[in-house]
């Protein structure tokens, strides 16, 4: 009997083409990848020599022939047998992603509790409301909730936890004892999910119905009502979602696809606007928009995140005539900017996950603080 039997000869032979197609596509130069490393050049030194191998290899790794669809292949593997390609994503059921950054699984489970960060928020919030109230302008707080804590039915099956205390309901009582306005948006989006969904399924956001709903409760936490935008006026058939960033984040950008609702404003006789960046941050800086058609409205400023940086922006700036929108920067705002631009409204909308003070963060250019 040979080494090798007949059976598996043949296997061996139809196996042998696909080991050796990276090196021939590299030699006749097909399914190269489009952006290729640095050459690697002859080494000059003892140093150079000895770091040779570790070179070649990260090349190698980096622009071997159909790279792009074994990566490819790889990935749509790992999500059929629910084995994440990186460690920020986790697998819930029915297709559903959920981003793991910032241990938010267990933020949302009630297992993380900094209270005194969370209340040190609560304080800001408070110090904004007497500034601000001596004037007559009003303070909401408004937290966008983690998916986990709203479309718990696809979580993993060791995330599903319900009537526990987490540091949302720490920063609802904080807020409530010090008389703050607060929009409670886990109440109102659990409800809505129930009728639609209200969050991405391959994304760390909400979709446009959710922003719009959560719009809505937080102008009626404001005192303006008139500010509401009816759904069923501006929601106008469905689209593609072209950000998926949990899909990019597992590798299969392009193969799974997010769907949300159209948002066409035109009934609302919506009026031109024009945006100033100021360059205080490399990434989401703090912008002005201003509407000549709604002179003499209100000023409105936004301390937020993503999910409110272009959510909101369309809905308020039908009432507005200037909104600012700057980052929470986990507390570390410029309360000059405050100071500057007077707002008659303001929202202070950090994300659940960032919903507390970073240690050490303080909101820079406080008068109480210099």
């Amino acid at each position: 009997m040979g080494l090798i039997t007949r059976h598996r000869r043949i296997w061996l032979l139809l196996a042998l083409p696909f080991l050796f197609m990276p090196a021939l596509a590299n030699i006749f130069g097909i399914a190269r990848p489009t952006e290729e490393d640095a050459p690697i050049h002859t080494p000059q030194s003892t140093a150079e020599w000895l770091s040779l191998p570790r070179a070649v290899d990260a090349w190698l790794n980096g622009n071997f022939g159909f790279r792009a669809a074994m990566l490819r292949g790889n990935s749509q593997l790992r999500f059929a047998l629910h084995s994440p390609t990186t460690s920020r994503a986790a697998y819930g059921e029915n297709g559903w992603l959920y981003l793991t950054d910032d241990a938010v699984f267990q933020q949302s489970m009630g297992l993380r509790m900094r209270v005194p960060l969370v209340t040190q928020l609560a304080d800001i919030a408070g110090r904004l409301q007497a500034e601000l109230g001596m004037r007559g302008a009003r303070v909401v707080v408004a937290v966008p909730p983690n998916s986990q804590s709203i479309k718990r039915e696809t979580l993993p099956r060791w995330a599903r936890v319900d009537g526990v205390r987490t540091e949302y309901d720490v920063l609802r009582d904080a807020l409530a004892e010090r008389k703050i306005a607060f929009a409670d948006l886990r109440t109102l989006l659990r409800e809505e999910e129930t009728r639609a969904e209200v969050y991405l399924k391959t994304d760390t956001h909400w979709n446009n119905h959710g922003a719009l709903v959560a719009f809505n409760e937080v102008m009626r936490a404001a005192g303006r009502a008139g500010w509401t935008v009816d759904p069923s006026r501006v929601e106008t058939g469905m689209e593609d979602v072209k950000e998926n960033g949990l899909a990019r984040m597992i590798g299969l950008e392009g193969v799974l696809f997010d769907r949300q609702p159209v948002i066409d404003l035109t009934s609302y006789a919506p009026t031109p606007y024009r945006i100033e960046n100021l360059a205080d941050r490399t990434e989401q800086p703090t912008y002005v928009a201003t509407s000549e058609g709604n002179a003499g409205g209100p000023t409105v400023m936004v301390i937020g995140d993503s999910f409110t940086r272009y959510y909101f922006r369309e809905f308020l700036m039908l009432k507005a005539s200037r909104l600012i929108w700057t980052h929470h920067d986990q507390c570390a705002f410029d309360w000059a900017l405050v100071e500057r631009y007077k707002p008659d409204l303001l929202i202070l909308a950090p994300t659940e996950r960032y919903g507390l003070c970073a240690p050490g963060r303080a909101p820079r250019n406080e008068p109480a603080l210099r």
